[in-house]
């Protein structure tokens, strides 16, 4: 039968089991009885150090899968972002860019206005200020053209009364009377033509001052205008990107109301020296008073009238390339009137 022992030492003191092939020989039985005896001491195992196995870990497929589509999501979503930066700015600076574009536009077109109108008022002033000039020189030549009728008529009907003794105090008397009354009435009718024209001419100037104060505020209604489309379209435009940027979960955002203030002053600013431009044309265009009028009538009146030093002054010397000459102006009448033929 198998014989069992302790064996000091043994790992987790398992025993150990020693199982004889034959049966013993002498020596043999020998050695088992030594073996068995109650004096022997128990034999004890060869000391070994404990073998630690590694730990292997088997990993979850799952998770390495979790962790890697993790990994491209991320990727995909900074692509995203950086996707919806670059959007939001191209955006922004196309806005701004294209809003330089229209004030600038609308700026050529509303100087140009300032421009026009101003020449064509100045040109519409002057026909004005001509027509007061000529009614004042129309007036000038008409009481000049009554005083020198009346004047020569008295003096005419003076002469004839002298030369025939009938120069009595009341004919000349009668006569200057009725000369007179001749005077005021020829006055009269220059003063009605006068005071009429220059109804007209006030009527006119009104007019055009009308226009000229029409034409002021249609201007600042336009540029008012376009300042509130300007600030519509602007404020339109960054709630759309500042929308889009919290959508795409980007830190970038437009100060609205700090970028309001900066076009509007950008707009105003642009007009501005159109304003100051257009204004200032206008108040050198001026209606010219009455007092001014009258000078420039004086110098119509006096327009072509000098005809120069030897005018109408006439010799008896032959003119030059004259065959068989007669002194110059002989037998012919200084001025002709040219006559029907019968």
């Amino acid at each position: 039968m198998p014989i069992t022992f302790p064996v000091t030492g043994a790992v987790n003191n398992f025993p150990i089991q020693v199982k004889p092939k034959s049966a013993p020989s002498s020596s043999g039985s020998s050695l088992m009885s030594h073996i068995l005896s109650p004096t022997m001491q128990p034999m004890t195992a060869p000391q070994m150090a404990p073998t630690i196995e590694p730990i292997t870990t088997q990993t979850d497929p799952y998770t390495t899968w979790a962790a890697e589509q993790a990994a491209r999501e991320a990727v995909e979503i900074q692509k995203a972002k950086d996707a919806a930066t670059t959007s939001f700015n191209t955006g922004w600076n196309s806005f701004n860019q294209s809003n330089k574009t229209n004030i600038d536009n609308f700026g050529i077109d509303y100087g140009a206005a300032w421009r026009n109108f101003g020449t064509n008022l100045g040109n519409q002033q002057r026909t004005i200020d001509t027509m007061g000039a000529k009614n004042e020189l129309n007036k000038m030549r008409g009481s000049q053209g009554i005083l020198g009728m009346v004047g020569r008529g008295i003096k005419s009907a003076g002469v004839t009364l002298g030369n025939k003794n009938a120069g009595s105090s009341s004919a000349v008397d009668r006569i200057a009377r009725a000369y007179g009354e001749i005077g005021k009435s020829g006055m009269a009718d220059i003063g009605n033509q006068y005071e009429l024209e220059n109804m007209d001419i006030t009527t006119q100037q009104k007019n055009l001052n009308d226009t000229e104060a029409e034409f002021i505020k249609q201007q600042s209604e336009n540029k008012q205008k376009f300042i509130n489309n300007t600030v519509s379209a602007a404020t339109s435009k960054i709630n759309e990107l500042n929308t889009m940027a919290q959508n795409a979960d980007i830190p970038n955002r437009i100060a609205i109301e700090q970028e309001i203030a900066r076009i509007k002053s950008e707009v105003i600013g642009g007009l501005q020296a159109y304003d100051t431009a257009g204004n200032t044309k206008l108040a050198e265009i001026n209606p010219r008073d009455r007092m001014g009028n009258m000078t420039e009538a004086n110098k119509m009146l006096q327009a072509g009238t000098n005809l120069g030093a030897d005018a109408f002054n006439f010799t008896t010397e032959a003119p030059m390339g004259f065959a068989n000459p007669i002194p110059a102006g002989g037998n012919l009448p200084i001025y002709t009137i040219p006559r029907k033929k019968k």
